[in-house]
């Protein structure tokens, strides 16, 4: 009995060793097999990176999904990442910033009702490089005292929110009412006055301050801050500008594709975009020659001979009156990864013309998020037959970071580097199928037949065994 079971747990193991040789194990995707990689330069010491995938790596990928899309570490180790669409405007913090600031005096003949006269000095491109009230200063300098500030503002990308004064240390209390101009050229000034106060107040270790200045969002390049008669007991020697929250509206990015006249029919233009991976959320058509207009719709298709659908039809011109250009709109669209796009023209009117139209696709750009293990060097790598989806979602990067850190995190804090070629376009192409081995199904089978012979065998022992007499003698 022994030996007929471990004659059937021998045949088990067989077939069990069968199917597992039939399978055989994939090896761990590296760099060359993929098509392409660019070097990433991480920007930050930031654990967390991020850079926009650009055009070129959208036409090279293979998947509409980027699932054949990695990130290496040094070490040919793969990095976690994730992706998400940039499709919706941000909330840019307000930045603080100092000020640049030019002291603005008077002699003490001087009334405090006189207009300040003042004289500005620029660089050769017109940077500000001093700014003061007389053009020659009196030989003794305890004349002069300081009666205000202009502060320069130029550059500043989003309106002020708040002035921020900083003052050298003083045991004095003391309140000081100031006003705020604003100025776009250093010549004229703003007729709206703001009217602030700025106080230091001591009351034996308590100390009472009201330093920071509410603007109401000032956009003028420069500032002047006047205290007329009473000077303030200590110098102001900084001002920080801090910017409002700033409502940013998603970026869209483009491709500009040249048109193929399709050689069946010459009311239709072929574009390829490159792949399927190509995101699509807008559209324009454009036109070449000059007061051209015809009727036509944009057809889309997954392969190049496959079924087109319509997406859009409409009217596409170029129109110059007075010297003023005016085309057709942008369509915007839900988002299509259709590789293959054509321009069918109506049968109605002139057609094309002597010049084929070209075709402007747009889309809110992705955004990579991958976590750096390291200083780096870091490689992306993208375009691969044999890659399967394996990003994690936002939810689950950012799932031990603390909260806010996926709001404030940089459109780009790293950097990419020219493409290289790796696998080349063969590893964008699928291998073809191999032809099934009869091998694997002749062994089954072999087995099968096997098996169901020991069984047989097995089963006629068991029952002569059954049928020889029981010895009775006692």
């Amino acid at each position: 009995m022994n030996t007929m079971h471990s004659i059937a747990a021998s045949l088990v193991l067989a077939m069990a060793c069968l199917c597992a040789s039939a399978q055989e194990a994939e090896a761990p995707l590296g760099l060359d097999d993929f098509a392409y990689s660019m070097a990433i330069e991480p920007g930050t010491a930031s654990p967390v990176q991020t850079v926009l995938i650009p055009p070129s790596v959208y036409q090279a990928l293979v998947r509409s999904d980027l699932g054949d899309l990695r990130v290496f570490a040094a070490d040919g180790s793969q990095v976690s990442h994730a992706m998400r669409r940039l499709d919706k405007d941000r909330t840019v913090t307000g930045k603080s910033l100092d000020l640049k600031l030019f002291p603005l005096t008077r002699s003490a003949a001087e009334s405090p009702d006189d207009d300040l006269q003042i004289v500005v000095k620029r660089s050769d491109n017109g940077k500000v490089v001093s700014v003061s009230t007389q053009d020659n200063a009196p030989n003794d300098p305890t004349e002069l005292r300081v009666v205000g500030i202009v502060a320069d503002a130029s550059g500043l990308e989003h309106p002020i929110q708040t002035l921020r004064f900083k003052l050298a240390p003083t045991d004095k209390s003391f309140e000081l009412p100031i006003q705020i101009d604003t100025s776009d050229d250093l010549s004229s000034w703003s007729a709206t006055r703001r009217k602030k106060t700025l106080s230091h107040l001591k009351n034996e270790d308590k100390l009472l301050e009201q330093l920071d200045v509410s603007v109401e969002g000032i956009t003028e390049p420069y500032l002047r801050i006047t205290w007329g008669d009473e000077s303030p007991p200590t110098e102001i020697t900084g001002i920080e500008a801090v910017l409002q929250d700033a409502r940013v509206p998603a970026d869209v990015q483009g491709i500009e594709l040249e048109g193929t006249a399709d050689p069946e029919n010459p009311r239709r233009v072929l574009f390829d975009l490159g792949s399927n991976a190509v995101p699509v959320d807008r559209v324009t058509v454009i036109v070449p020659e000059k007061n051209t207009l015809l009727g036509g719709r944009l057809d889309t298709s997954d392969l190049p001979d496959g079924a087109y659908r319509t997406l859009h039809r409409g009217t596409f011109f170029q129109l110059v009156v007075d010297g003023t250009t005016d085309r057709n709109a942008t369509v915007k669209l839900s988002r299509t990864n259709q590789r293959y796009w054509r321009l069918v023209a109506d049968e109605k009117g002139a057609g094309f013309g002597a010049s084929i139209p070209s075709l402007r696709v747009e889309y809110f750009p992705d955004q990579l998020i991958f976590l750096a293990k390291s200083s780096g060097p870091y490689t992306l790598a993208y375009g691969s037959s044999r890659a399967k989806p394996s990003s994690f979602t936002t939810r689950e990067i950012f799932a031990d970071f603390p909260a806010g850190l996926q709001d404030d995190l940089p459109v780009s804090s790293a950097r990419l580097g020219p493409a290289v070629v790796r696998g080349g376009e063969a590893a964008r192409i699928p291998p073809p199928l191999p032809e099934p081995s009869k091998l694997p199904t002749v062994l089954l089978w072999a087995i099968l037949i096997g098996g169901v012979g020991v069984l047989i065998v097995f089963v006629w022992k068991l029952s002569a065994d059954l049928r020889k007499p029981t010895d009775t003698r006692g």
